[in-house]
């Protein structure tokens, strides 16, 4: 029997081991390493699927800290224009021709 067939039997059909055992004439050690197997393989999918998680999220919170200085930026920059614009401008009074 392969694998597969053990691993279909066993989780999507609901077919406990020792069943698999009598069917198909295979030993307890022989399906357990089957399992153990597929159980080890999931658990490796599970942890890389955790690290790219907090891969996202820490990307995102610096891609966020990231646009909040940008954003932080252009308002100093519209105050300094502004700032600047006040200064340049030459009143009434101080027109002189």
């Amino acid at each position: 029997m392969t694998c597969s067939l053990v691993i279909d039997l066993y989780y999507y059909q609901g077919v406990n081991v020792r069943q698999i055992a009598q069917e198909d004439r295979m030993s307890f050690r022989d399906i357990g390493a089957i399992l153990k197997k597929k159980e080890a393989t999931a658990n490796q999918r599970l942890i890389l699927l955790d690290q790219i998680t907090s891969y996202m999220v820490l990307r995102s919170n610096h891609d966020l800290k990231r646009q909040q200085q940008v954003q932080q930026q252009y308002k100093n920059q519209i105050h300094t224009d502004k700032a600047i614009k006040r200064i340049l401008i030459i009143s009434p009074e101080d027109d002189v021709n």
